[in-house]
């Protein structure tokens, strides 16, 4: 069911739209810059740091414009306003990542590089060649594991800030109706609840099933 449009001001953002969804939660983090709303605003609730910053990546590799993606995390503990995720804390999840990347790409690869030379040579040269592809695999993929869709957006980062007795939100803003459908569909493959959408005309937001 459609909800009555309510006035809001021009430079209306994610945190007006948090307002709406949680009146008495207080915004622990915020995406920087914080999204403008525009024509359809998808936003979605987590209740883990790790679903929410998966749910950043698919966004990320739907969405080129990082201010267009947005993370709210909404608790009950007020945090200086700046608060910024440990640089360290992001560099483990890229090494966490590269270590995985590494194991995939170290088994993948012997065995692609060990059962081509077994066509061709005897067992041992069968060997050295599995365990070269190994290592060689073991370093592509943990490039890999470390770098493919690293989050580029402030949203991501904010993934990291501890919140531990609340939600985040995690929105697309766009004038893309294409766009915004491909969002609540990746959006709802983790989300607590189906993705809200809220729209935008003008100075009147609503939100819509």
């Amino acid at each position: 069911m459609t909800k009555e449009p309510e006035d809001m001001e021009n430079d209306v953002g994610m945190r007006d739209i948090a307002r709406l969804i949680a009146p008495d939660a207080d915004i622990v983090a915020a995406s920087n810059p914080e999204p403008v709303l525009r024509a359809m605003n998808v936003v979605a609730v987590f209740e883990s740091d790790d679903t929410s910053r998966n749910a950043v990546l698919a966004l990320e590799d739907l969405e080129d414009d990082d201010s267009a993606i947005g993370l709210t995390a909404l608790g009950h503990e007020r945090r200086a306003r700046g608060v910024q995720p440990e640089d360290s804390e992001i560099a483990g999840d890229a090494l966490r990542r590269a270590a995985k990347g590494a194991a995939i790409g170290a088994v993948v690869t012997a065995v692609v590089i060990g059962g081509a030379t077994a066509l061709f040579a005897v067992s041992g040269v069968v060997v050295g060649a599995a365990l070269g592809g190994a290592l060689f695999g073991a370093f592509v993929g943990g490039v890999w594991g470390a770098f493919v869709r690293f989050g580029g957006s402030d949203a991501y980062r904010q993934t990291f800030v501890k919140n531990e007795h609340g939600v985040s939100l995690v929105s697309l803003h766009t004038n893309d109706a294409t766009k915004a459908q491909a969002a609540r569909e990746r959006l709802a493959l983790q989300s607590l609840s189906t993705p809200m959408m809220f729209r935008r005309d003008g100075d009147k937001v609503w939100a819509e099933d």
